[in-house]
């Protein structure tokens, strides 16, 4: 059974249909004003329409049922009985992903980096993708699309830069090529350490902060050819810098520290808070 997304199809007609639209100056009109979906088994309320149509426009619906009348200027759109179901998008989870595993701690400290090649603190894992470690789970996805989830952002919950997540819709009885929506979606942070390193610093949330600083300052000179050495995890840092970003901050004070970094750096980052943020009001 083929089954279809309805978010991930509005996301994908989306982005290709900006190539339809030619902006002149003067009087500017929209050739197309309708997405029509036909064909299509559609999930409502009502429950299940078999062969049905999917009307939207800039972003809402406006009718589904059968045998609707297709508006003038539609772009029209066969799904030949896959299957559309409304949901929510999941931004920031760990779906499928294989939790770290904690090194074990020696009798004295470490300081050194454990990663030749990489940079030379192990709790930024910019070149880790979330991807590497994930295998779908059916019962986590079922669990979740009861709840009315049907897309996840997921990433490895681990290190003050976790590196990129990937995006999925919740298929079951599909393979990974008709699952994966994204093979790397966003980059991320937070102000704790790797599991998998006992690395000693950053030893607290302000060495966490100056580790951050310091590596958007490296990154920026590794950036202009200055190194004689390579950095995979800063050339990551550097290709990945378009990619939308989200700190979990985990704590109320934790969300004006991670707003300030985003502010000094124009990260623009998106904050994942603890829930307790109304105790600052």
């Amino acid at each position: 059974m083929r089954k279809l997304l309805l978010l991930s199809i509005f996301f994908s007609f989306s982005i290709y249909g900006q190539d339809y639209f030619i902006v002149n100056d003067g009087v500017k009109t929209k050739d197309y004003q309708y997405n029509v979906f036909i064909n299509a088994n559609i999930h409502s309320s009502k429950g299940l329409i078999s062969n049905g149509t999917l009307i939207e426009r800039d972003g809402k619906i406006i009718d589904i049922g059968l045998n609707l009348s297709i508006p003038n200027n539609s772009i029209v759109f066969d799904l030949d009985g896959k299957f559309i179901y409304p949901s929510f998008i999941e931004t920031h989870s760990s779906f499928g992903v294989k939790k770290p595993q904690r090194t074990n701690s020696g009798r004295s400290s470490q300081y050194e980096a454990s990663r030749s090649g990489y940079y030379w603190n192990d709790h930024i894992l910019s070149d880790y993708n979330s991807l590497k470690d994930y295998n779908y789970n059916q019962k986590d996805a079922k669990g979740l699309r009861d709840i009315g989830f049907g897309i996840v952002n997921s990433h490895r919950s681990d290190g003050v830069h976790r590196g990129t997540s990937f995006t999925i819709g919740l298929i079951d009885n599909q393979n990974e090529s008709y699952r994966i929506i994204s093979k790397k979606t966003a980059e991320h942070y937070s102000f704790s350490k790797s599991l998998t390193s006992q690395q000693s610093y950053p030893s607290s949330t302000m060495g966490a902060i100056a580790l951050i600083r310091q590596l958007h300052y490296d990154a920026d000179w590794y950036s202009q050819g200055s190194s004689e050495s390579k950095d995979l995890a800063l050339e990551a840092l550097i290709d990945n810098k378009n990619l939308p970003k989200l700190f979990d901050a985990n704590d109320k004070l934790n969300v004006y520290r991670a707003a300030k970094l985003s502010k000094e750096f124009d990260l623009n980052f998106v904050i994942k808070g603890s829930g307790k943020e109304y105790e600052s009001m």
